[in-house]
């Protein structure tokens, strides 16, 4: 991961590069762990009660944003929130963006139904493991049916094997013709 070094002597020039570096150094590893669920998934919280959900986490098209709670509805929304800061040459710039996902309605609504939730690599591993067991289980299960088909096979082809060679008469008690 991306570093910066502050420890120098003679004072750090702290200039919008820096903060730049600093940012896309926090976003970029962020935005590869998001990918590891896909596209939209709830990653904690957002516990749904019926009618409200608590706050949390999510991805929304790879980006994790903060959930606020509010009144249930079907949909959910990206909203931001934009914060104007006067500079040093007096004009006011929009420069700091809260972004965060609620229940709400517009053209990106995402279906709150659709949204997995994702459970913790703890929970998968377990669930791994127990899919492993069961399968194995399996596995001794249709061996032992194997083995006694086998053996039956070889019950009846012991049975019939002197009509398949040719050699066995058959007497029936009807006259032939």
């Amino acid at each position: 991961m991306n570093k910066i070094d502050f420890s120098h002597p003679g004072g750090f020039p702290l200039e919008t590069d820096t903060l730049d570096f600093l940012q896309n150094s926090l976003a970029k590893p962020l935005q590869a762990l998001a990918q590891l669920g896909g596209d939209n998934y709830i990653l904690c919280g957002v516990l749904d009660d019926g009618f409200r959900a608590s706050d949390g986490w999510v991805v929304i098209n790879g980006e994790i944003l903060p959930f606020k709670s509010a009144l249930k509805q079907s949909t959910i929304v990206v909203l931001e929130d934009s914060k104007n800061v006067f500079f040093e040459n007096g004009k006011s710039r929009s420069v700091y963006h809260d972004r965060y996902v609620t229940f709400g309605t517009g053209l990106q609504a995402i279906n709150f139904a659709s949204l997995p939730r994702i459970s913790d690599l703890q929970q998968q591993k377990k669930r791994a493991q127990e899919m492993t067991a069961a399968h194995d289980s399996h596995k001794q299960d249709l061996k032992k049916v194997i083995d006694l088909m086998s053996t039956e096979i070889s019950t009846l082809q012991a049975k019939v094997a002197p009509f398949t060679t040719g050699g066995g008469m058959v007497l029936w008690q009807k006259p032939a013709n």
